[in-house]
């Protein structure tokens, strides 16, 4: 399958040129989330104006999806969840807008996905890490006696993950799914699916040797972690690895994007000028 990667787009509407350019070529389009919360400093000029246009964006893309139900997946990021559960918010909130933001998500949730799940690819907002995997798995043993599987994931923002504002009905579950890592500036050992360094998914040893803290035996395509260029951290011989997408909105004048062909396991980037 071919497939379509935009990442952290912070407000920008460049996804229009790019879904533009290669929606008759791809069979998927993937929006890895982190659609608000502008991270250009021009943006604060003229905040009034560029909020509005920032939540019209937003619809324009949930339009988007409903006008190619088949083709398209949104994820949700670090700055998407906080508008519509109160676990924490982000320094770069939109906080005048938040009810009106939280409910356009609340309204067309069904419309979001944690994760999309295609031949031996994950793709999500910053990653699984093993350790993370491992104590999901190990908290839904203990708290409800079943056995989680990436399968499952979805259901739970749908169905489980708690989306009221009264603080009091939030589990350890909600938690867990959102949790921050040291890393980023959180208390928990490792960071979730949304919020999981760059460092948290690999490292190196004195000798440059990387290691690879991702899940085992997959490939993922993430977004979260900025990058000057796409990068990537392929093993084809065992059959795992990741490329980081976090491009779009890193230089002012050009756009670098790729489309993954999950069945071969390669890529093509591609950059347009602005």
């Amino acid at each position: 399958m071919k497939i379509l990667i935009i990442s952290d787009l912070h407000c920008s509407n460049s996804w229009e040129i790019i879904t533009s350019k290669h929606i008759n070529s791809v069979d998927k389009i993937i929006f890895l989330g982190d659609y608000l919360d502008s991270k250009d400093e021009k943006f604060y000029d003229n905040l009034k104006e560029n909020t509005l246009q920032c939540i019209n964006n937003l619809k324009n893309i949930i339009r988007f999806k409903r006008d190619n139900p088949l083709k398209v997946e949104l994820l949700l990021g670090n700055h998407d969840i906080p508008y519509f559960t109160n676990i924490y918010i982000t320094s770069d909130n939109i906080i005048e807008h938040m009810d009106e933001i939280g409910k356009i998500f609340i309204d067309n949730i069904k419309l979001f996905n944690l994760i999309f799940i295609e031949d031996n690819w994950i793709f999500s907002h910053s990653g699984i890490t093993e350790e993370f995997w491992n104590k999901t798995k190990e908290l839904y043993k203990k708290e409800f006696n079943t056995t989680i599987t990436l399968d499952k994931i979805n259901n739970i923002l749908h169905n489980n993950l708690n989306l009221s504002f009264n603080e009091d009905k939030n589990t350890i579950i909600d938690y867990h799914w959102l949790s921050v890592g040291k890393a980023r500036g959180g208390s928990s050992e490792f960071g979730s699916l949304i919020w999981a360094d760059r460092t948290e998914l690999f490292s190196y040893d004195k000798q440059e040797n990387r290691t690879y803290h991702g899940l085992k035996n997959y490939f993922q395509a993430v977004g979260h972690n900025k990058v000057s260029e796409i990068k990537k951290y392929i093993d084809i011989q065992k059959n795992q690895g990741i490329i980081f997408t976090d491009n779009i909105t890193h230089k002012k004048n050009e756009i670098e994007y790729i489309i993954i062909d999950t069945k071969n396991n390669v890529y093509k980037k591609f950059r347009i000028e602005l």
